[in-house]
Order: structure tokens, then C-alpha cells, then sequence
């Protein structure tokens, strides 16, 4: 859901599905050096300044999808890791 979230995208989009690919394939081939090749432009306002900082937390944020949705499920991250991980990225995200 956090993919589908940050990407605007849902796992049967037209995009994805006609290239036979599903969402976590998507951002893993669709990204060019940057994760916010894939995130959805509407998650920062206009006047808003997309900083190192937010591009980050914007990362790591995917990175932690595409490790909950492995295909192996023994592969896959635990709850109480995607905690501590999503804990980790806002106590960095809100560091001044």
C-alpha cells in the first residue's frame, strides 16, 4: 500500500498491467537514479521545495516497500522491522 501511495499507482493500472509488470517491477525498472522518477509530482505543493532531506525520506519509504513485498516471503522484512525502519525515517525526516 505504501508503494501505491507514494506512486499514485495502483497494481492493475493500465501503465503497469500492458507491460506486464506489476507495481513493485515498475518501480524498480522505471526509476533512473532517482526513486522520485516514480513518486506521484502531486505529493509535494507547487511552492513546496523538494529537498535532499524529503528525497531520503521519500527513498527509504519505497525502499521499505520493495522490502515487505518480496516475492520470497521469507525474504520479507517483519512488522516489528517496518516499525522500527518507518520510526527511523521520520526521526530522521524531522531532525533539524
Amino acid at each position: 500500500m505504501l508503494m501505491e501511495v507514494l506512486t499514485k499507482r495502483k497494481p492493475t493500472d493500465e501503465e503497469i498491467c500492458n507491460g506486464n509488470l506489476d507495481l513493485r517491477e515498475w518501480i524498480t525498472l522505471s526509476f533512473s537514479g532517482s526513486m522520485m522518477d516514480v513518486v506521484d509530482v502531486n505529493l509535494f505543493c507547487e511552492e513546496e521545495q523538494v529537498t535532499y532531506k524529503s528525497e531520503i525520506c521519500v527513498a527509504s519509504m519505497i525502499e521499505l516497500g520493495l522490502d515487505c513485498t518480496m516475492e520470497m516471503a521469507e525474504s520479507r522484512v517483519t512488522m516489528k522491522e517496518v516499525v522500527k525502519r518507518l520510526n527511523k525515517i521520520k526521526n530522521a525526516f524531522l531532525e533539524t
